[in-house]
């Protein structure tokens, strides 16, 4: 009973503490489009408000024929445009770093290759909720095998209870 209750645990910190892709697209030849979920829960570092962010991400993109499933690890940095104390949430900016893993699928075949992505981030706060709801874009270049293009929006959670 107590293993039962650590993996619900752990499935609310996922979903809860997770910063949610609502659509991605990459461009390598041609474009593709998709979704996917990223975690990324944040720990701050310093008095300026910056912080850091683990991630794991899992990332779905279509194209004729088939599907690429896009695993992610790696971090982010995050820091905010407004000075901390002046009671201002603002936008914030950063960037992020991913050991990537990608899984071509079609009828035919499946391969996969890895590589790595490189993405600036920019980030605004809505509202004041304990869930610490953002909107963000990101934008970066990737290889994995081939050069890049990502792109990608959403919506970004970070809730009271992963603050320290």
């Amino acid at each position: 009973m107590r293993s039962r209750g650590l993996y619900v645990v752990a499935a609310l910190y996922v979903v809860l503490g997770s910063t949610g892709c609502a659509f991605f697209a990459h461009r390598s030849s041609p474009w593709e489009f998709g979704g996917g979920v990223r975690v990324a829960p944040g720990f701050p570092v310093g008095q300026r408000g910056m912080t850091v962010h683990p991630v794991v991400s899992l990332g779905y993109l279509k194209w004729d024929g088939g599907h690429d499933e896009l695993y992610e690890v790696g971090g982010q940095v995050r820091r905010p445009l407004a000075r901390p104390g002046s009671g201002s949430t603002g936008v914030w900016l950063g960037g992020e770093a991913t050991f990537s893993v990608l899984r071509e699928v079609s009828s035919n075949f499946s391969e996969s290759a890895t590589g790595w992505s490189l993405s600036a981030l920019a980030g605004i706060p809505v509202g004041k909720s304990k869930w610490g709801l953002n909107l963000y874009a990101a934008a970066g270049l990737s290889h994995y095998g081939g050069n890049g293009v990502n792109v990608r929006f959403g919506a970004d959670l970070q809730p009271w209870f992963l603050k320290r």
